[in-house]
């Protein structure tokens, strides 16, 4: 048995405090902040409650439009139907070489589900396009109708993913309410939800399907005691490194599988953590890339995290209109993690490590082009320097394109990278030069170099 199997053996009072809570209420929900292991326990919950419910079981992480959402809801009623090997010889083989009991479920499948959803399921792949929420209206029918012949269970996983990925997901909202009006009258219809903090409201808000209703649990990081069985590792060193991982199951366990092996310990765990740190150079970088893909401040919020510094009072000249939604877009992300009321930190330890340990400026600022031009490190004015140097009358686009002419980018390779006209970003350059001052690229080369220059698009 691996580890992560024995821990989530060591937590077995909360997949019972779950399996509990859904054969109670018509509606669960399990919140918790990123990475602390609130899947494996529902998968672990959900293992156990298919005795007794017809399980469908949705993770919304991939289905980012209403078409993969229908596709995806298509398939997990019909394995539900007709099982997952009469789903397999579906997938794999030719319909003249389907078994005879494949052919008889699968003649079931119109009146069972509905012709729409049948259809639906045994199409190779998902329509193409986007689709609209309407495409949803026949996978809710069919789970209300599936519900009224045997006690069946709908989970959803990584409810907040539709809103974290933006325009064209599905209506998370509009599916509860959908959901809700369609089986609020078949008792038998169990709703199992799991999510993230920021994305709760979506089930539990003010204008919520599930206002009130039913019972909320909130997942905690693995207890000390949990590692402990686990790893084998004694409870007191469990407890010590516990503290400074914050209970994050895989950093966690890696630094307890560290100490075991070299045999040191917590108060020599520095070295360790500095080794972990260069390891996870690239994981870090990783999350850079992500904080600034979600939000054009995200990158620069989240080294001020890392650094201690809180992030409204690391850049004080932006209105905290304009950090909160950042924040929320991190913490929706799964970036970072809310320790108090104005309190955060990395969600990975292992990150914060990596990006305070000193190399965290030698990610790269547009890694996402290929770029390899290092970040310097912030100046004393509390972090604000990922934002700084660049003439405040240049727009978005044109620090953009700054960003790739400090890289070495031709004119047309930056047209290339940022799907623009070469007339567009000859445009653009002529005014970026006035603003600096200088008559030319070259010009604009040593500007950059001899200022530093962060260009914080």
């Amino acid at each position: 048995m691996s580890v992560w199997d024995r821990l989530t053996r060591a937590r077995d009072p909360a997949v019972d405090r779950i399996i509990e809570t859904v054969q109670e209420q018509s509606f669960a929900g399990l919140v918790g902040e990123a990475d602390v292991g609130k899947s494996a326990l529902l998968h672990a919950a959900v293992a156990r409650l298919s005795d007794e419910f017809t399980v469908v079981m949705l993770d919304l992480d991939g289905a980012w439009s209403p078409n993969r959402l229908a596709w995806r809801w298509a398939r997990e009623l019909t394995r539900a139907v007709i099982g997952t090997v009469a789903l397999s010889h579906l997938d794999a083989l030719s319909p003249e070489m389907w078994p005879a009991s494949t052919r008889s479920t699968l003649l079931q499948l119109p009146a069972q589900l509905g012709r729409e959803v049948a259809a639906l399921a045994e199409a190779p792949g998902p329509p193409r396009g986007v689709g609209k929420p309407a495409v949803l209206d026949g996978p809710v029918q069919a789970t209300r109708r599936l519900a009224e012949q045997k006690p069946l269970l709908l989970v959803l996983d990584h409810l907040e993913a539709p809103r974290a990925a933006g325009i064209g997901s599905p209506d998370v909202a509009e599916l509860l309410w959908r959901v809700r009006s369609g089986g609020q009258y078949t008792p038998n219809l169990h709703l199992l939800l799991c999510t993230r903090p920021p994305a709760q409201d979506l089930a539990a808000g003010p204008d919520a399907a599930y206002r009130l209703d039913g019972r909320w649990l909130t997942l905690d990081p693995p207890s000390p005691e949990a590692f402990s069985d686990a790893t084998g590792a004694d409870i007191t060193l469990c407890q010590s490194v516990h503290a400074r991982t914050g209970g994050h199951p895989r950093a966690t366990v890696e630094l307890l599988e560290e100490l075991q092996r070299e045999g040191q310990q917590v108060r020599d765990t520095d070295s360790l953590i500095g080794a972990m740190a260069e390891r996870h150079s690239d994981l870090a970088r990783r999350y850079v890339q992500h904080a600034r893909s979600v939000h054009r401040l995200g990158a620069h919020l989240l080294l001020a995290i890392v650094q201690g510094l809180g992030p409204y009072e690391a850049t004080p000249e932006i209105a905290a209109s304009e950090i909160a939604p950042a924040m929320t877009r991190l913490h929706l992300n799964g970036l970072v993690r809310r320790t108090g009321p104005r309190e955060w930190a990395s969600a990975d330890p292992r990150v914060a490590w990596a990006l305070g340990s000193g190399r965290s400026y030698e990610l790269t600022h547009a890694a996402h082009h290929g770029s390899s031009t290092p970040l310097a490190p912030p100046d004393s004015d509390g972090g604000n320097a990922l934002l700084g140097h660049v003439p405040e009358e240049l727009t978005t686009g044109q620090r953009r394109i700054l960003q790739q002419l400090a890289n070495g980018r031709t004119n047309t390779e930056i047209a290339d990278t940022l799907g623009l006209s070469l007339s567009t970003v000859k445009g653009h350059l002529r005014n970026i030069y006035r603003q600096l001052g200088v008559e030319n690229r070259r010009d604009a080369r040593v500007v950059i170099d001899r200022e530093k220059m962060h260009l914080s698009a």
